[in-house]
């Protein structure tokens, strides 16, 4: 990603400086301060030595190195330095991170003062843990001699910094345990409660649950903290919206890179079009929030982790853009994703062309959700119709002008009645519903394309109160000309004799395709043959038996299905459909049908390779789909046990693959890749919503707000079982030591 956040590397492009510091098992010992006590980074020294320390400080000594008599024990700035071999005994070495030639004349100060101002390992180590950098590095001072009352301090009275005391010796994976729901590691150790462990649990209980930094000034929490480390100095709220965050943004962004790239099947959702605020925000009518925004996440076995969060302006929407974004994605997470979901637009057909010859045996294809949403928008919406057309060559009239109207006229009143100051008006409206027991019309905000079923729903059930209401003389007599002329409008779109009708038609036309919706919400391991089947079979079916339309009308909708599938679709649609022993390719033409069976044969097992027409490989995996459309079509045809647990869905098409298709290996590879990837990105996006706070919407910069995100998605899902933990805080043991 061309962004700076983008710091973790995947291993092969890691510095030797970098794998270095990953190895260091142990943390640095504390530096001596200027009478040789230990210095105020370890101002808790003191404290009682538990047994584990006790017992683990004695197996360290034991088992450290020990040196020949009368010998220096070897530095280990040499190892930072250089891959040269005993360049302790030349005069000069090589450094490995800038090629300067380092005058060092045996001695590992001059490495040591070489190295604290080299650029490129100082950005190196800024991006790891402090607890693996070496101990003689300091980051704080940009490579400056400290002044001696820096470097030194008492043990008493030595008040830390919080921002400093972070630096020193952050380390990973504690057990954390708190009262709102959230069990799980945390990022940061907590052993022997030092004062950088402080500050880095409590920064992280800011950034991950949406606490506005201003509370970091809060008397109750100052005095609380004082209470368990009287020599702490707090981080102010600049530290924690600037270094502070930083830290832990990269730390989480690491953890993300290291969990993809463990995970040998993984897809890249690209959306666009999320309302992150949900429909129950007040500010539904704003585009997901105030800053527009292309979010890239990537979706493993059991997590939806978020990666990153670029701009998304009319002037950077082109493929160029999209392409660029993308590619950064698919590096940052090991350059090998089974595949990428994106939204249904003509700039991501074309970036999957062009990506596809980057990555062959990569699928790409289009949110079944976003395709399915467009469908409704170019039913109820006439000046949506043929802006993103773009796969049939003529375009149809528009046949639905009185479903527009119905749905303006309904959005209308829901909007006349929560805003009129006529309450008699209002009481005399929900009490007719009361008398009924209706409940109220609802319906969705503007370019809010699910719902609109619901809603025409909503009134229908409430036309008998509805309808005598606005035609009553009373309605329309109001003093205000311009309030009249909208309850004139009101009145004429409810009372016309075919609004409840129109309201019946509506309802038949959205409900195959809402059901498709929510069955996708329902169901994130919905395999992308169903996606298939629906808009070849189950959509066209459902809307030729639509009562109240004419055959234009049909058509038309019948060519709205065919247009938005041309719009999502992907090989992975096609293939799928084939692979599925419930479907085995059924209704296909035998162009179509061969078509994807060349596309079986042409697909490479990975990137690298190279399928030739002569290729073993080729003919090996062609006799194997032979093998299986045969078994597959005689399980078909006799309703086999094996197939009924298919149909009734007490096995998946994944659970066949990975039993059943072991008789046919390099099929069974393509097809557990295939069944694995998601049809939507909608799941793993509303999965991700429900861990941001809403305050987090509000940040000060789309930066900002990139990064607590970022935090708050992630940190859940990687916590569960991804670190060990050294200390386990329960809460009763917090109440008992303040009481």
């Amino acid at each position: 990603m061309q962004s700076s956040d983008m710091t973790a590397r995947p291993p092969s492009e890691q510095s030797p400086t970098e794998a270095a510091a990953m190895t260091t098992d142990a943390a640095p010992p504390p530096s001596p301060g200027a009478d040789g006590s230990e210095s105020a980074v370890s101002t808790d020294a003191a404290a009682p030595v538990t047994p584990t320390e006790a017992s683990a400080s004695t197996t360290a000594q034991q088992e450290a190195p020990k040196r020949r008599r009368g010998h220096r024990m070897q530095s280990d700035v040499w190892q930072y330095l250089t891959t040269e071999e005993n360049p302790h005994k030349t005069r000069g070495s090589t450094c490995m991170h800038c090629n300067t030639h380092v005058p060092h004349h045996h001695k590992s100060e001059k490495a040591r003062a070489h190295l604290q101002k080299c650029a490129v390992f100082r950005r190196h180590m800024a991006t790891i843990s402090p607890s693996q950098r070496p101990s003689w590095l300091d980051l704080e001072n940009n490579g400056k001699r400290r002044r001696r009352t820096e470097a030194t301090g008492s043990n008493e009275g030595n008040a830390m910094n919080g921002t400093a005391a972070a630096n020193s010796d952050l380390a990973w994976g504690a057990h954390a345990v708190n009262g709102n729901g959230f069990r799980g590691e945390s990022f940061i150790t907590a052993s022997n409660g030092r004062p950088s462990d402080i500050i880095e649990n409590l920064s992280m209980f800011f950034f991950s649950g949406g606490v506005a930094f201003n509370h970091i000034s809060n008397p109750h929490l100052v005095q609380l903290l004082r209470r368990f480390a009287p020599f702490l100095s707090l981080p102010s709220e600049t530290d924690l919206s600037g270094q502070l965050l930083d830290r832990a943004f990269y730390n989480v962004l690491d953890k993300v890179k290291r969990e993809a790239e463990a995970s040998e099947y993984k897809a890249v959702l690209v959306n666009s079009w999320f309302n992150w605020r949900g429909m129950d925000s007040p500010h539904h009518h704003r585009q997901h929030h105030q800053y527009p925004s292309l979010v890239y996440m990537t979706s493993l076995d059991d997590k939806d982790l978020f990666i990153e969060q670029a701009p998304q302006l009319a002037s950077t929407s082109s493929e160029d853009y999209l392409t660029e974004q993308l590619a950064s994605v698919i590096y940052f997470i090991g350059d090998h994703a089974t595949g990428v979901v994106t939204d249904n637009t003509r700039e991501n057909q074309a970036m999957w062309r062009r990506l596809k010859k980057i990555y062959p045996s990569q699928f790409f294809h289009g949110c079944a959700s976003h395709g399915l949403r467009l469908f409704v928008k170019n039913i109820f919406t006439p000046s949506a119709v043929g802006e993103d057309m773009l796969f049939l060559d003529s375009i149809k009239e528009y046949p639905f002008i009185f479903l527009n109207d119905l749905m303006e006229a309904c959005r209308e009143v829901v909007t006349f009645f929560e805003e009129t100051f006529d309450q008699s008006v209002r009481d005399q409206f929900n009490q007719g519903l009361r008398d009924e027991d209706i409940p109220h019309p609802q319906f969705p905000p503007r370019n809010e394309w699910y719902g609109l079923k619901g809603g025409f729903e909503s009134f229908i059930a409430a036309a008998p109160v509805l309808r005598p209401l606005v035609a009553s003389r009373s309605f329309g007599e109001v003093a205000s000309p311009r309030e009249r002329q909208r309850r004139m409008k009101i009145h004429v779109l409810v009372n016309d004799t075919e609004f409840v009708e129109n309201l019946r038609t509506a309802v038949a036309i959205l409900t195959p395709l809402e059901a498709m919706m929510d069955r996708i919400e329902n169901e994130p391991n919905m395999p992308c043959s169903e996606v298939f089947y629906s808009f070849a079979r189950e959509i066209p079916d459902a809307l030729n038996k639509v009562e109240g339309v004419y055959k234009d009308q049909v058509e038309y909708l019948l060519y709205l299905n065919q247009t938005r599938f041309n719009g999502m679709y992907g090989d992975a649609h096609g293939i799928a459909y084939l692979l599925d022993p419930r479907f085995i390719g059924d209704g296909l033409a035998p162009e179509v049908r061969k078509n994807i069976e060349d596309t079986i044969f042409a697909i490479p097992p990975d990137n690298t390779t190279h399928i030739t027409s002569s290729d073993e490989y080729k003919l090996d995996i062609a006799q194997q789909l032979t093998e299986y459309i045969i078994d597959a079509s005689q399980e078909k045809a006799s309703n086999s046990f094996r197939y009924t647990l298919l149909t009734k869905h007490k096995k998946t098409v994944l659970q066949y693959w990975l039993t059943d298709g072991q008789r046919w290996p390099l099929l069974q590879r393509l097809a557990v890749r295939i069944f694995r990837l998601p049809v939507s990105t909608l799941p793993a996006l509303k999965k991700a919503r429900s861990f941001v706070s809403p305050a987090t919407y509000s940040s000060e910069s789309a930066e900002m707000m990139k990064k607590l995100m970022c935090i708050q998605v992630n940190s859940p899902q990687l916590s569960l079982g991804l670190m060990t933990s050294n200390t386990v805080y329960a809460p009763n043991d917090v109440f008992q030591a303040a009481l």
